[in-house]
């Protein structure tokens, strides 16, 4: 069976750096690159709030 990981890892700034930094300690796996869409309502933040926000005014 294949093992797979999904790592998300904080860019401060550049991801390119930051996957080359990432790609240079792994030894002996292969890792492959892919780009997440932005959140189209911002943050996860944001996007929590407003979930919070929507049960408050369902329960109303």
């Amino acid at each position: 069976m294949t093992l797979y990981w999904l790592l998300s890892v904080p860019a401060h700034g550049d991801g390119h750096v930051a996957w080359r930094d990432i790609k240079n300690r792994v030894i002996g796996g292969e890792l492959y690159d892919f780009v997440l869409p932005q959140f189209k309502i911002g943050t996860l933040d944001t996007l929590v709030r407003l979930s919070d926000d929507l049960s408050k005014y369902d329960s109303s």
